[in-house]
């Protein structure tokens, strides 16, 4: 659930406490979203006990325990969101909010800094990183769509190689045709938390 990738909205709901109404009434639309919105599924889960950890999900987290009620959602990996709670007023308004922010993200790549913010600045992910001959194609990105959404955890970059020209290229076959051509070339690299890749 917590570094999955795919989308959660969770909320810590001790024995105490009851499910918010608008997390419950949003929970089966949230599960039922289509392209190009992701399905995001829901659970209440007792953030005060004990991980496999030693931690709480509170302490894991740093979560403030004061937020009432303490709604979160994890995505693609990285740390959960805190819901505000003026987002929990309307069902219809979470479930937009929810879905925006669920989206599958592929990064377009247009200077050295956005391949920077992109692909360098997430320790331990890895970013798939497209490197096209020209245009991708429709059936290219409904491609890519589904991959970066099967793979959430990952971090996926289209580079525009007419602006940007990436060192790893420079190791990759050429083409024996120079013609453009509608073939992509498509690199995995991993960032560690010392900065190398």
């Amino acid at each position: 659930v917590f570094f999955g990738g795919q989308p959660w909205v969770i909320q810590c709901a001790e024995k105490s406490s009851h499910v918010d109404s608008t997390v419950a009434a949003a929970a089966p639309v949230l599960a039922a979203n289509a392209p190009p919105y992701s399905m995001v599924q829901t659970a209440a889960v007792p953030c005060a006990q004990t991980l496999p950890s030693g931690k709480t999900v509170y302490q894991r987290f740093k979560l403030d325990r004061s937020i009432e009620p303490l709604v979160l959602l994890f995505v693609n990996g990285n740390k959960p969101q805190v819901v505000p709670t003026d987002y929990l007023r309307s069902t219809r308004d979470f479930v937009k909010r929810v879905s925006d922010a669920s989206k599958v993200k592929i990064s377009q790549v247009v200077t050295p800094s956005t391949f920077g913010r992109a692909c360098l600045s997430k320790n331990n992910k890895v970013c798939v990183i497209v490197l096209p001959f020209t245009d991708l194609t429709a059936e290219h990105n409904a491609s890519l769509l589904r991959l970066a959404g099967a793979h959430r955890a990952m971090q996926f970059a289209v580079v525009n190689t007419n602006s940007v020209e990436l060192s790893v290229e420079r190791s990759l076959p050429k083409l024996d045709n120079p013609e453009p051509t509608d073939m992509v070339r498509v690199v995995a690299t991993r960032v560690f938390p010392d900065n190398s890749a």
